[in-house]
C-alpha cells in the first residue's frame, strides 16, 4: 500500500491486523471458489440469507464496484429475488 494512502491510518490496515485480514480474505476466496462464485458474491449471498432469518431485520446489500461489469455480476445475486423482472428490464441490465 502506498505511503500516502489514507487507509494506512485505519486499524484494519495496520501491520498486525493487515496480515490477519489478508489470511481471512484468502479463506473467503477459497470458500467462494468452492461455491463457484466471487468473494463479493459470497458476501452478498450471506447478507441476503441472513436477512431472511426471522430474528433479523431486512438487510439490503449495497455492493461497491470498480466497474460496470462488477455491478452486473454482483446484481445477479440480489436482483432475481428482490425486484420484479419488469423493473430489472427497465434498469437496462
Amino acid at each position: 500500500m502506498d505511503e500516502k494512502d489514507i487507509r494506512r491510518m485505519f486499524p484494519r490496515y495496520q501491520q498486525g491486523n493487515f496480515k490477519v485480514n489478508v489470511k481471512l480474505v484468502k479463506e473467503i476466496a477459497a470458500m467462494a471458489a468452492k461455491k463457484g462464485c466471487t468473494p463479493a458474491q459470497l458476501a452478498l449471498g450471506w447478507l441476503v440469507t441472513l436477512s431472511k432469518r426471522e430474528d433479523m431485520p431486512e438487510i439490503i446489500p449495497i455492493p461497491g464496484a470498480t466497474s460496470a461489469d462488477h455491478v452486473k455480476e454482483n446484481a445477479k445475486l440480489v436482483a432475481g429475488e428482490r425486484y420484479h423482472p419488469m423493473g430489472m428490464k427497465l434498469t437496462n441490465m
